[in-house]
């Protein structure tokens, strides 16, 4: 089944095509695209270096998602949600010059 973008389900209801239930809806049975697939949110675990905590389906490719594959990527964003910050590459960079960070934990 073929989804449509966040922003064009945006659109649809800026627009008064489809009510807020209905856009609701959708998000909810995964009709949308989640948009941006890599989080935001970047795990430090050292000075200078921030990883990106990422999920996947090995072997998903074409699979439809089942209610419990949703469940768990709910979860897992949950879980980004609470260990990760937001960090740009020039904090990053700032960090690795630091030899005593005291953010860091």
């Amino acid at each position: 089944m073929s989804k449509v973008s966040k922003s064009n389900l945006q659109t649809l209801l800026d627009s008064g095509i489809i009510s807020r239930d209905q856009y609701n809806e959708a998000i909810e049975k995964g009709i949308a695209s989640s948009g941006r697939r890599s989080p935001s949110g970047k795990l430090r675990v050292c000075p200078g270096t921030a990883v990106v905590p990422q999920m996947y389906f090995k072997n998903g490719k074409g699979v439809e998602d089942t209610e419990e594959m949703a469940a768990l990527r709910k979860e897992f964003k949950k879980l980004q949600e609470k260990y990760t910050v937001e960090v740009d590459a020039d904090e990053v960079l700032e960090d690795a010059a630091v030899t005593d960070d005291p953010d860091f934990e």
